[in-house]
């Protein structure tokens, strides 16, 4: 919506020098929902590089909307035991405390039973962090804030030599209706589909609600079950596709994934902090065909000459992110690998210590630590016995949470400055971690209702609910209407569609340069429509260039299986004029996960519609921006983009990209592992006030024959359907464009029986 920036240093800045930036503050536009702050390290000229250092970042809302402390509550029921010798009864508080420790305190005398302590934020006393009462300290705009319960043995009452806390139903919400409803449904769960024909399997029950007017919906969720763990020998690595991924000159973090084409979800990280400085070839990462334990395959990761000076050091390690864990008893999860730590290879430096480890979202960690000695050592097991730690980034609370959304197993060098100094290498075999089975939302199919006091009668053929998000992604714009909102919006009848521009270094545009975007009407690869991206009129790109795209959002895609099997494919034109500086270049075709690790198809444009694209194992894993480097196969939508970047070299000036008919094998309702059923109100304040009821009768998932004479599945005999037929006649099994819905004596031909049996049942509904 906004940026506001502010040079800090430049060519006249003094080096080796710390300076303090006059704070650069902004007012978020309306409707902002996020602020980031970035530090940029330009490089116009092409020079050689440097460093620069950034320390002491204060990151925070100053002036927000008016807060009414009234409106929000912190209120727990908590109970104060004193049985051992020595202990009384004493103060409890209950607190809440801004990132700066200043707080908002409830206190209460224990009794020996539960007690409600608490009440609205402004009924509490305002704290400095050493509990000293102040004024208008607590900042009710920080992003975030701990909840604590504590004795307090500074009052009236102490706690004599101990005692326990209890803590129950903690609370901290607020009396603020807007973003406030409820919710409520019957559901039917982990339901098995035998169908044969998906194209003909149907929802139906009848529905009664309590309020006229009340919104609900029946709906199924298809379900897959991936399997996350690890049980990996690695024999199938094939020592293809690894080597260097953190050199010098390259900052402070480098990472990769796919770094052995015989494997899949691998990683590997590396880093340096403060005065460390990479010399030699680097880090690499790679699979070992031979040379594991057993003589055959492992993976290793491998750190050449990093030189620490004072307050340096260096970090790296392999993983493997987006596991889960099988049970909360840490006895029934194992975690084990074999090892083998050997020193810098330049002879620098010993051997030292490093860990396996399993982190939560947090990085928070349960982790087995080892002193390399040169060979193969067996490391692990039960998750009991594991060490618990905080993050070793810093971030975190230092508590292992057993509920996190995913795990990530990694192997270490641990105080490599200090145990490894310069260097050195892990090599890992036999990785194991106990695998969980985890339900994944594929798609649903939704058919809504909306109350009349009786029973009404609901649901379909799934093919015609009203929201679906089964099928192939199919893209060749007949459904556009060819007129634009913005850039990003570039079509008013598509859905999930954007547009990206902009320019880096010395890049400036000329008056009328730029980007536009839209569907034109006959540009496609039949005569028919097409979208198209258009750039010109970027100079000064010697040093600096353009970037620009079209991309397509929320696409629903199964790809967890065999990625030869799963294909991205679009029919892609780059053209130029080249009486306008512009020259042909090459155009990045890929499919995004979450994080913007991607799979890229990079051509070059040759003036003419290319066919593009192809298996996604074909495509290369490459990383767009900050993430694990690791593709993710589990998520339930993508995105997939169209880019190109201009320099002086590539493109020039501008150029054009057309795309059309998109496809990407999609999500099939028979790739479903099993299928839940679902009655829920819909709308629920707005439709149904503060109550409401539904109930639920006859309800039916199965396959439904057709109703004899209906070829469009409408429900009625009528003209679509005679026109359905008549516009297949003649045609047999086989034939392109065949209709089997209008074969209605299965005879494998539409004819004149077919003909007759409909005009038989005109004018008439199905029962």
């Amino acid at each position: 919506l906004a940026e506001s920036e502010a040079t800090v240093l430049d060519a006249n800045s003094p080096t080796a020098t710390w300076i303090d930036n006059t704070p650069l503050s902004a007012i978020a536009p309306a409707g902002t929902t996020t602020a980031r702050a970035v530090f940029l390290f330009l490089q116009p000229d092409g020079v050689t590089g440097g460093a620069g250092l950034v320390d002491g970042v204060s990151f925070e809302v100053t002036n927000g909307a008016t807060l009414d402390p009234n409106a929000f509550s912190l209120t727990a029921k908590v109970q104060g035991i004193a049985n051992s010798a020595g202990e009384s009864l004493g103060d409890m508080q209950l607190r809440i405390e801004d990132p700066d420790g200043d707080r908002i305190v409830f206190t209460t005398t224990a009794n020996g039973a539960y007690q409600m302590i608490g009440g609205p934020l402004d009924t509490g006393v305002e704290a400095e962090p050493n509990g000293r009462p102040a004024t208008g300290v607590f900042n009710f705009n920080a992003a975030s804030f701990n909840v604590v319960i504590a004795f307090d043995n500074t009052g009236a009452s102490p706690w004599g030599t101990g005692g326990t806390l209890n803590l129950d139903e903690v609370v901290l919400g607020n009396s603020i209706s807007e973003n406030s409803g409820w919710y409520a449904g019957l559901t039917f769960e982990e339901l098995a589909l035998t169908v044969g024909d998906a194209n003909s399997l149907a929802l139906r029950a009848d529905v009664l609600g309590s309020v006229t007017g009340g919104e609900y919906e029946l709906r199924l969720e298809a379900f897959r079950i991936t399997s996350t763990g690890l049980n990996d020998d690695f024999n199938s690595v094939t020592g293809v596709g690894g080597g260097l991924f953190f050199e010098p000159n390259m900052g402070a973090f480098g990472s990769t994934g796919d770094y052995d084409s015989g494997i899949g979800g691998e990683g590997a990280f590396a880093g340096t902090v403060g005065n460390a400085q990479v010399f030699g070839n680097g880090v690499s990462a790679r699979g070992l065909p031979t040379g594991g334990p057993s003589g055959d395959g492992s993976v290793e990761i491998r750190v050449n000459s990093i030189i620490s000076g004072p307050g340096g050091d260096w970090f790296a390690g392999l993983s493997w992110n987006g596991q889960g864990l099988a049970s909360t008893d840490l006895n029934d999860v194992v975690l084990t690998a074999d090892i083998r730590g050997i020193g810098d290879s330049n002879g620098l430096g010993p051997a030292g210590t490093y860990e396996l480890r399993i982190e939560d979202s947090s990085g928070d960690r349960r982790y087995f630590s080892m002193t390399a000695n040169g060979g193969w050592q067996s490391v692990g097991g039960p998750l009991s016995s594991a060490t618990e730690g905080a993050a070793l980034g810093g971030n975190g609370d230092g508590v292992f949470n057993l509920d996190s959304p995913f795990y990530n197993v990694a192997v270490s060098f641990i105080d490599p400055g200090t145990t490894w100094s310069t260097g050195g290498r892990l090599e890992v075999d036999n990785l194991f971690l106990t695998p969980v089975a985890n339900s994944v939302e594929i798609g649903r199919a939704t058919f809504g209702g909306v109350a009349n006091g009786a029973y009404q009668s609901v649901g379909g053929l799934l093919s015609d609910a009203d929201s679906t998000s089964f099928g192939d992604y199919n893209q060749n714009f007949s459904g556009a209407s060819g007129v634009s909102n913005t850039f990003e919006d570039w079509d008013t009848a598509l859905a999930n569609e954007s547009a990206f521009f902009g320019t880096f270094g010395p890049a400036t545009l000329d008056p009328n340069g730029g980007a536009t975007t839209g569907v034109c009407a006959t540009c496609g690869t039949s005569g028919g429509p097409a979208a198209q991206i258009r750039v010109q009129g970027v100079n000064d790109n010697v040093s600096g260039g353009w970037f620009a795209g079209m991309v397509f959002n929320n696409v629903p895609a199964n790809l967890s299986g065999d990625l030869n099997d799963i294909f991205l494919t679009a029919d892609i034109r780059g053209s130029i004029e080249p009486s306008s500086g512009q020259s042909l270049g090459t155009y990045l075709f890929r499919i995004e996960d979450a994080d913007l690790t991607t799979r890229q198809f990079t051509i070059s444009a040759t003036g003419a519609f290319q066919s593009v694209g192809g298996a996604l194992a074909d495509a290369p894993v490459v990383q767009i921006n900050s993430g694990d480097g690791i593709f993710d196969r589990n998520q339930a939508t993508y995105t997939i983009t169209l880019a190109y970047v201009g320099t002086a070299s590539d493109w020039g000036s501008g150029g054009t990209l057309t795309v059309d008919n998109i496809h990407l094998d999609g999500v099939h309702l028979l790739d479903a592992d099993y299928v839940n059923i679902a009655l829920a109100f819909r709308n629920e304040l707005p439709t149904w006030g503060v109550n409401g009821s539904l109930s639920l009768d006859n309800l039916f998932l199965g396959e439904e024959a057709g109703c004899f004479g209906d070829v469009d599945s409408s429900g009625a005999i009528d003209l679509a359907d005679l026109a359905g037929l008549l516009a297949v006649f003649g045609l047999t099994s086989g034939d392109a464009g065949f209709n089997p819905a209008a074969d209605f004596d299965n005879n494998g031909a539409v004819d004149l029986a077919d003909l007759a049996g409909l005009l038989s049942v005109f004018g008439t509904a199905c029962p």
